[in-house]
C-alpha cells in the first residue's frame, strides 16, 4: 500500500512543482515583455523630444554647406537677414549726415565711408549668421547623439531583459524536468 500511496504523494508534489514552474516562466515572460514595451515607449519618447532640435540642425547644417559650396548666394543671405536692410539705411543716413555737416557730402571720401560701411556692415551680419548656423547645427547633433545614445540604451535593456527572461525559463524548464524525474524516480524505486 506504501508503494501506491508514494506515487500518488510524488505525482501530486511533480504536478505542484510544474504549475509553480510554468507560473514562474509565465510571470518572467510577462515582466520581459513589459520592459521591452517601456524600453520602446522611452526610445520613441527621446525621439520625438529631439525632433525639434536635430530638424534645427539639419536646416543650419543645409545653409552653412549651401554658403560653403557656393549654391546659397551669401549676398541674398545677407540681405535676406531680418533687419539688414534698416540697419544698413541707418548707418549710411549718419555717414550721410556726418559728411553734410563738414560740408563732404558729395565727396570722394564719404563715398568711400559709406561703401566701407556697407562692406564690414555686410561682413558683420554674415559672420553672426553663420555662428548662429553653427550653435543651431550643434543643436541638431546633440539630438542626434542623444537619440543614438537613448536607442542604445533602450537595446541594452532590452537585450538584459531578454537574457533574464531566457535564464528564468531555462530554470523552469529544469524544475519541470526535475519534477518529472522525481515522478520516474519514485514509480520506478530508483
Amino acid at each position: 500500500m506504501g508503494g501506491i500511496l508514494d506515487i500518488f504523494g510524488a505525482s501530486k508534489t511533480a504536478k505542484a512543482q510544474k504549475q509553480a514552474a510554468d507560473k514562474s516562466a509565465a510571470a518572467s515572460q510577462y515582466a520581459t515583455d513589459e520592459s521591452l514595451r517601456y524600453q520602446r515607449e522611452q526610445d520613441a519618447r527621446t525621439y520625438a523630444d529631439t525632433s525639434g532640435a536635430r530638424k534645427l540642425g539639419d536646416a543650419a547644417t543645409s545653409k552653412l554647406q549651401g554658403l560653403i559650396d557656393g549654391t546659397v548666394d551669401p549676398n541674398a543671405f545677407v540681405q535676406g537677414t531680418a533687419g539688414y536692410q534698416v540697419g544698413l539705411d541707418q548707418g549710411q543716413r549718419q555717414i550721410n549726415a556726418s559728411a553734410a555737416a563738414k560740408g563732404g557730402l558729395l565727396s570722394g571720401a564719404a563715398a568711400r565711408a559709406g561703401l566701407r560701411y556697407g562692406q564690414d556692415y555686410a561682413t558683420g551680419v554674415l559672420n553672426t549668421e553663420r555662428n548662429a548656423l553653427m550653435g543651431a547645427a550643434g543643436l541638431g547633433a546633440q539630438g542626434v547623439s542623444t537619440g543614438a545614445q537613448s536607442g542604445a540604451q533602450a537595446a541594452n535593456a532590452s537585450q538584459n531583459a531578454l537574457t533574464r527572461n531566457a535564464d528564468s525559463l531555462a530554470t523552469s524548464y529544469g524544475q519541470k524536468a526535475d519534477a518529472t524525474a522525481g515522478l520516474w524516480g519514485t514509480i520506478t524505486g530508483t
